[in-house]
């Protein structure tokens, strides 16, 4: 069996690369897996025109590079000025960090514990595959990232590239040795619309919320679809899709779809929360409403969501008096939302406060919010 290039260690900081044992070794095997490719192009693929990144940087952002400057993707490269502005407190992991750079450049990131197999699906679809290797199985600090660009089977060789001027060929049992200490974990960044191998559900539905962050809700809903085919008894496909249909101000789509999961399971919260959202908005009865929502509230009963909605329902239905309790144990709760979450509580308890004539409340709760978001607009104002 041909031998291939050793490990070495080299430089500071923990960076490792895989080095040649000579320059004329490295052409050789690359010469080698182009003629068994040549010969036999059924047993294998390379993808050509991705470009080689830097040694200098074993990041996540470095291989990121290359595939974006491979797809041609807006945004330009990832600069490590970019990295810190995401994440100035250092809370992201490396496959959330990578997911959102690859977003701003209109590319779908997706990570995942795969197979050699899975690999060959996707570069088959011509997709180049990120992965992290390992190259002392005990030590952490050895990991990087590597591109993998193509394999042969006859050869037995993937094409990778590693830090090198140029790509290298690596044989199947000396990169299983180095990606086994990281489970074999590998992401594709891709346009969504050369996604086109076989994907199972965790990985659909990851496209879908890739299309529900561009704010393609049509989009979304079509790759939940497909979803539901695959696993028809999965509740929370429909839910996501009803939730797609709502987001989109689709009413009858999503009601439609929330009493179905309801008929099947009266007991998900949150399909009856939103049914009683779906009535409000559009202008249904607000008696059913109040029932789904009282419903899901029994489920969860600190919910800050479902207490706003009851709040809703109240002062919908001429009771602001009642809807003020409720919002006012939503604002309670609400404190760890999102600000644009809390800002529709505060604007719906003021006015509660204001139509059951105590205004001095109404005063003391803008008083207090503005104190934190000097930017709210008093719902009268609006």
């Amino acid at each position: 069996m041909r031998r291939f290039p050793t490990l070495k260690r080299i430089g500071g900081a923990g960076l490792v690369i895989l080095v040649a044992a000579s320059a004329c070794v490295t052409r050789q095997e690359r010469r080698d897996f182009y003629v068994w490719l040549d010969e036999e192009p059924e047993n294998g693929v390379a993808i050509r025109g991705v470009p080689p990144f830097s040694a200098g940087d074993s990041g996540g952002a470095a291989a990121l590079n290359a595939i974006a400057a491979f797809w041609k993707a807006p945004g330009g490269l990832v600069s490590r000025a970019e990295v810190q502005l995401l994440d100035p407190e250092g809370l992201l992991g490396d496959t959330e960090q990578l997911t959102q750079l690859a977003d701003r450049r209109g590319l779908w990131g997706y990570a995942f514990y795969g197979s050699a197999d899975a690999m060959k699906t996707r570069l088959t679809a011509g997709v180049p595959v990120m992965a992290i290797v390992q190259d002392d199985s005990g030590r952490r600090e050895t990991r990087r990232y590597v591109v993998v660009i193509g394999y042969h089977d006859d050869a037995r060789q993937w094409l990778v590239l590693d830090g090198a001027r140029r790509e290298r060929a690596v044989d199947y049992t000396e990169f299983r040795a180095l990606w086994r200490p990281v489970r074999q974990w590998m992401m594709t960044v891709t346009p969504p619309g050369k996604a086109d191998w076989p994907m199972d559900v965790r990985e659909r539905v990851a496209l879908a919320r890739f299309w529900e962050r561009a704010g393609n809700w049509m989009q979304a809903i079509e790759e939940y679809r497909i979803a539901e085919k695959q696993d028809p008894m999965n509740l929370d496909l429909t839910l996501a899709e009803a939730l797609a249909w709502q987001r989109v101000g689709a009413w009858h789509q999503a009601e439609d779809l929330y009493r179905r999961v309801l008929a099947v399971d009266d007991l998900k919260a949150r399909a009856a929360n939103n049914l009683a959202v779906v009535l409000i908005e559009s202008g249904g009865d607000l008696k059913e409403a109040e029932r789904w929502v009282r419903r899901a509230l029994t489920i969860e009963p600190a919910n800050p969501y479902f207490l706003d909605t009851l709040g809703h329902v109240l002062l919908d239905g001429g009771r602001p008096r009642e809807a003020a309790d409720v919002l006012a144990r939503a604002r309670y709760r609400a404190r760890q939302l999102p600000p644009p979450v809390q800002r529709e509580i505060i604007a719906r308890l003021i006015t509660a406060y204001r139509q059951s004539d105590q205004e001095h409340l109404a005063r003391q709760v803008l008083e207090d919010y503005r104190r934190g978001d000097p930017e709210f607009v008093d719902p009268d104002d609006r």
